[in-house]
């Protein structure tokens, strides 16, 4: 096809996209945006690096599309085994943004280590700063309001995301299949924050993605999430603010048609018939962009395997928590790939008039069990310090029982800790919150 030919095409494509919107479905939407051919995307190898570590560094420069005049542009890096074994592999895809390279790809080389598989680390998502020094949130909140202004879905900033990280798994797939006549059997996404929510969404529209692993978005359900907020907090998180000075969360509330529509796009909750696929979600309990039970509002409707890991007394950056993170990211992978059988953890809590019992079973025998606990005089628990306690060995799994208490808010979690491939990983429940006996039927009535 002509380069010509196809310029006409991806322009006949978005006008499309932007005259059906009234009638689209926002799953549609972003599926629509996916298959507009967009003749910008190339890729090129720029370097190649034999690591210490048995391990071969190649660099590609990809660009993903040209997104209203501006060409997206990214690092993408490839850490490959000397060796790749002749059945086509799961390759591990680590979403960044534009922050530091040497971080990211020591957090690349330790999965790749572990997993002794291709591991792609991409960087640029989103291309940032843009619109006069425009970054993260602020470039986000920006594009959503430019969105509304004009009525045309394409400058969500999220449709570009989800695009790069499909450009980048296609590259990464031409390039093992010309270099090493390796064909792939699908990838694993993963990323923190916004790359999070980008896993999501990748995984709601391309079939290659077989598993995702997002990390400190527990975000899914908007228009619920931002209720709980107020409900919980008495105001939105102060974290959101380049939101809420645009008055995002307000017109959503308010049920603003447009709004609507928008949330409809970019929250995962609305693919969630599609996202049958395994999926680990990590979580920081102190993390201050949501409250500590958010996943409450969305977990019950989740397909498919899911398996959770809260990480105790961490916030939106998990900082000297991320080896621990990583090593159950990996062992996540493994099984993904059949070299490693994965627990299946179950739990149950049982109210009595003064106590609640954490009750956990798990198939596969774990190092250790416990229980998670953290107090605080209202259900705000982002300061909160959490301790571990072991719980108690029984014919039929482990239990814990905690006292009710009369003026303190309790939230609680359990912990199964195991080893498999000399990689320790761990496994958690939902968490649960216990109102005080002293107003229990006010705080009871607004529990989720």
């Amino acid at each position: 096809m002509s380069k010509g030919r196809r310029i006409v095409l991806a322009t006949l494509g978005l006008g499309i996209l932007m005259l059906s919107l009234s009638a689209s479905s926002g799953a549609s939407v972003l599926m629509q945006y996916m298959q507009t051919e967009d003749p910008a995307y190339t890729w090129r190898p720029t370097s190649q690096t034999l690591l210490p570590d048995d391990l071969l560094l190649v660099d590609l420069q990809l660009t993903s599309q040209r997104w209203h005049g501006i060409r997206w542009q990214h690092t993408l890096r490839l850490l490959l085994p000397r060796r790749l074994g002749q059945k086509p592999p799961l390759v591990f895809l680590w979403i960044t943004g534009t922050g530091n390279e040497e971080r990211e790809l020591w957090n690349g080389r330790f999965m790749a280590r572990k997993v002794r598989a291709p591991v792609m680390i991409l960087h640029d998502i989103p291309n940032q700063p843009l619109f006069e020094g425009l970054e993260e949130d602020d470039l986000l909140a920006y594009t959503f309001v430019r969105s509304m202004e004009t009525r045309d879905p394409t400058w969500l900033l999220l449709l570009p995301m989800v695009k790069g990280v499909v450009r980048a798994m296609d590259a990464g797939q031409e390039f093992l299949q010309q270099e090493y006549g390796t064909p792939v059997a699908g990838f694993v996404l993963a990323g923190a924050s916004k790359r999070g929510w980008t896993s999501w969404l990748t995984a709601g529209v391309d079939p290659r993605v077989r598993g995702i692993a997002p990390v400190v978005y527990d975000n899914l359900n908007l228009p619920q999430q931002m209720r709980h907020q107020l409900e919980v907090w008495g105001r939105f998180s102060d974290e959101i603010s380049e939101y809420t000075e645009r008055s995002l969360p307000q017109r959503l509330l308010a049920q603003d048609q447009q709004a609507q529509a928008l949330s409809a796009i970019v929250d995962p909750f609305t693919y969630r018939a599609r996202l049958t696929l395994p999926k680990l979600l990590v979580i920081g309990t102190n993390d201050r962009y949501w409250p500590l039970d958010a996943l409450n509002l969305y977990y019950s409707e989740l397909r498919g395997k899911t398996y959770l890991l809260y990480v105790p007394n961490a916030g939106h950056d998990l900082g000297a928590h991320m080896e621990s993170v990583l090593n159950s990211i990996s062992a996540f992978f493994l099984s993904l790939e059949g070299r490693l059988p994965f627990p299946r953890l179950s739990w149950e809590t049982r109210d009595e008039d003064s106590s609640v019992t954490l009750s956990i079973s798990s198939d596969l025998s774990p190092q250790t069990v416990r229980i998670w606990i953290a107090r605080s005089q209202s259900r705000d628990f982002r300061n909160a310090y959490w301790q571990a306690f072991p719980m108690h060995q029984g014919f039929q799994g482990y239990a814990y029982t905690l006292r009710r208490e009369a003026a303190s808010h309790v939230a609680f979690f359990g912990e199964a800790v195991y080893q498999a491939l000399d990689i320790p990983f761990s496994l958690t429940t939902t968490v649960r919150l216990v109102p005080p006996l002293r107003g229990e039927g006010e705080d009871r009535g607004r529990e989720k």
